[in-house]
This record gives C-alpha cells, structure tokens and sequence, in this order.
C-alpha cells in the first residue's frame, strides 16, 4: 500500500489490484482521508452494485460518509467527505457536472467485473481527466 501512497501523490490516476479481502477498498479511502484529499473537496467511491451502502455503513455513515443509490434517498451532508455511490449514480453525478468540480478524486471499485456502467465510467472519467489536471481517478 505505501507504493500506491507515493503513486498517487504524483500520478493521475492509479490501478490497484490485490488479492480479494486485502483491503484495497478500505485502505486507500483511509489514506485519502489521512492524506487530506477529502479537505476540500469530495472523494467520490462507485461500486457496480447496491454495494456502496454496506460499503458506507461498514466505514460508519454520517455527517462526513455518506451513500446514494438508486431509489434510495441520498445519506448525504454539507459536511460529507466521502460519498459512495452506484455506477448508475455516477453517471448522473457526470450529466450534473461533466468537470465533477466538487470531487477531488473518484475512486472506481470493481472494475474487473466488466459490467457495462463500469466501462462507461471508465470513459467518462477519461474525458474528465483530460479537462482537470489537478484531478485524480
């Protein structure tokens, strides 16, 4: 995990793979908190799935974790830091801000599954990181 701390300080983007259950997906979000990434702006986490609720609950949602997906009221704040979502929900996050100005990173889980929203946010997010050279994804 300290090679992919360094990396992401000076890359743009980052591909993390590791074993399933080493904690990839709780490792780098506890990082971009303690690495101030969440001070400014959002961290925004997809999940393929429904996932990105228990994903949230696990890491205790609240007034700086919050969720969305679809059909569900947001458990979101002003002071949300963290926001996990959908891809699904991604994508209209994108139609709403196709710069996601509010987000400092975007962190895009699961990606080896291959489903179709996941692709597209691949693209999208590519299209974004052309357009923000500060932004990480």
């Amino acid at each position: 995990m300290q090679d992919a701390r360094r990396s992401l300080k000076i890359n743009q983007v980052l591909i993390l793979k590791a074993d399933i259950g080493s904690g990839k997906s709780t490792q780098i979000v506890q990082y971009l908190c303690d690495a101030n990434f969440a001070d400014e702006k959002k961290v925004l986490f997809t999940q393929p799935r429904k996932l990105a609720a228990r994903v949230a609950e696990e890491y205790g949602w609240g007034r700086s974790i919050g969720f969305q997906v679809a059909g569900d009221r947001p458990t979101t704040s002003n002071g949300t830091k963290i926001k996990f979502v959908t891809d699904a929900l991604f994508l209209n996050e994108y139609q709403d801000s196709p710069t996601l100005e509010q987000y400092s990173v975007v962190i895009v889980n699961e990606v080896h599954e291959r489903k179709i929203d996941t692709h597209i946010v691949l693209g999208l997010m590519k299209q974004c990181l052309r357009k923000r050279k500060r932004f990480k994804g």
